[in-house]
C-alpha cells in the first residue's frame, strides 16, 4: 500500500500511486498502516544541480589526492623536484637553441642560393627552375623549423608553469605533513 498527500493536502492510502504523486514522495505501508519505507520527493532541478556539483567536487578531491600521492612518490624532497625542473627546462632550451642554429644555417644557405640566382640574372641568363625550387624548398624548411621553435617555446612555458605548480603543491604538502607532527 502507498500513502501520499493529494493536491488538496489530504493523506491518501491506496494500492497504486500515479507518477505525479510518486515524484512528490510517499510512504510504503502495510495493511495495518505501519510505515515500511519512506520514499523522498524527487529532487528539484536546483537540488539535482547541487548534487552534481557535490559529486564533481568529490571527484576532483579524489583526483587531487591521487595527484598528490604521485607527486610525493616521484620526488623525495623539494630540491629533487627543483633539479628535475631545471633539467627539463634546460633540455627544452637546448632543443630551441639547436633549432635556431639550424634556422641560421638555412638562412645562410638561402642567401648563398639567392646570390647564385642573382648572378644568373646579372649575366642576363634566366635562373634555372631547379635553382628557384631549391630556394623555395629551403625557405619552406626554415618555416617548419621556425614553427618548431614556437612550439618548443610554448612547451617551455607550459613545463615552467607545471613545475611551478608542482613545487607549490609539494611545498604545501610538506608543510601539512610537518604541521601535523608534534
Amino acid at each position: 500500500m502507498y500513502r501520499y498527500k493529494n493536491d488538496q493536502g489530504v493523506m491518501v492510502t491506496a494500492s497504486t500511486i500515479s507518477p505525479e504523486y510518486a515524484r512528490k514522495g510517499y510512504q510504503v505501508v502495510n495493511m495495518s498502516g505501519v510505515v515500511l519505507e519512506t520514499i523522498p520527493p524527487e529532487p528539484t532541478a536546483e537540488e539535482r544541480a547541487q548534487l552534481e556539483q557535490n559529486r564533481q567536487q568529490q571527484l576532483s578531491a579524489a583526483q587531487q589526492m591521487e595527484q598528490d600521492k604521485q607527486l610525493l612518490l616521484r620526488y623525495t624532497n623539494l630540491d629533487e623536484l627543483k633539479n628535475a625542473k631545471q633539467r627539463k627546462l634546460s633540455e627544452i632550451d637546448s632543443k630551441i637553441k639547436m633549432l635556431q642554429g639550424n634556422i641560421s644555417a638555412l638562412g645562410q644557405q638561402i642567401e648563398f642560393e639567392q646570390g647564385t640566382a642573382a648572378d644568373f640574372e646579372r649575366t642576363g641568363r634566366p635562373v634555372p627552375p631547379a635553382q628557384l625550387q631549391k630556394i623555395e624548398a629551403l625557405q619552406q624548411e626554415r618555416k617548419v623549423l621556425e614553427s618548431q621553435v614556437v612550439s618548443r617555446q610554448q612547451e617551455l612555458a607550459e613545463e615552467t608553469q607545471r613545475f611551478d605548480h608542482e613545487i607549490e603543491r609539494y611545498t604545501f604538502l610538506e608543510q601539512q605533513r610537518h604541521g601535523k607532527q608534534p
